[in-house]
């Protein structure tokens, strides 16, 4: 049974329309907190794109309102942003091991379903993005539901957890890296590419040339280009800081609004 709670946040010094939402599941361990940001004009409730942004290891729902301002980006680009809650460290994905951390049947059965059912959002139009921990997520699900997900990108992204053994509470949800190498493989978003025969949609990544993570996307981009992937990689100096994070999603959400399906309104 889920549970939905709404609350408006006016704190801003703008015009500010931002809800969360309080959902419970049987596929995730405790209740998810989630950020909706309201584009300040939609046209006569007109369906709008959606972005979801997914936080990093040890972040929250709030992450990326701390980062950005997801007001301005909404109001920009006339699209509702969305940031629930990863858990600390769930990695978004559909454990193994854990029946109440199954990440990505929660987002795509329960979450999306319900957000589509109770806002004005354009299913065709569903976009996701995150750093680090939810860069990983983000290609993780794109990847795993292309129909569903029209584009994705990734700041930071950890897309090869066989780079980086016992980290980041990893073992808790895939089990022991020594034994289970090829698990690890086969649930970042480097081992769902080689096993993907064609993919059409768009995705971007970005990481900075001193980040840890800069060769597994130098790797990851060489992977989808042999693959014939439409995928276009920013590299450019910077750490895993949230400075870099402040500076790289603009250019995400530029990457998305250009595939944006125009609405009637918009058309006139």
């Amino acid at each position: 049974m889920k549970i939905l709670l709404y609350i408006f946040l006016l704190s801003c010094s703008t015009f500010c329309t931002q809800q969360t939402v309080i959902m419970t599941s049987a596929n995730i361990p405790y209740a998810d907190t989630v950020l909706i940001t309201v584009p300040d004009i939609v046209f006569n409730a007109e369906k709008r794109p959606a972005v979801f942004l997914l936080h990093g290891w040890s972040g929250d729902f709030r992450q990326w309102n701390n980062i950005t301002d997801l007001q301005k980006l909404a109001d920009q680009y006339l699209c509702y942003i969305i940031t629930p809650s990863g858990f600390f460290d769930s990695w978004y994905i559909n454990s193994p091991l854990i029946s109440n951390q199954q990440y990505q049947s929660y987002f795509m059965n329960e979450l999306l379903a319900l957000l589509v059912h109770s806002f004005p959002i354009d299913e065709n139009n569903i976009y996701v993005s995150g750093l680090s921990m939810g860069g990983y997520g983000a290609l993780s699900l794109l990847l795993n539901y292309p129909d569903r997900i029209k584009s994705a990108a990734s700041t930071s992204g950890v897309l090869n957890l066989t780079s980086f053994p016992g980290k980041w509470g990893l073992e808790k949800i895939l089990g022991d890296y020594e034994e289970f190498k090829d698990r690890y493989f086969k649930y970042s978003p480097a081992g769902i590419l080689d096993t993907t025969s064609f993919i059409a949609n768009k995705i971007l990544i970005d990481c900075g040339t001193e980040d840890f993570a800069y060769a597994v996307n130098q790797e990851f981009y060489i992977s989808a280009k042999t693959k014939k992937v439409d995928i276009h990689f920013i590299s450019r100096p910077g750490a895993h800081t949230r400075k870099y994070w402040q500076e790289s999603i603009p250019y995400h959400f530029l990457f998305f609004s250009q595939q944006f399906t125009s609405s009637p309104a918009e058309k006139k």
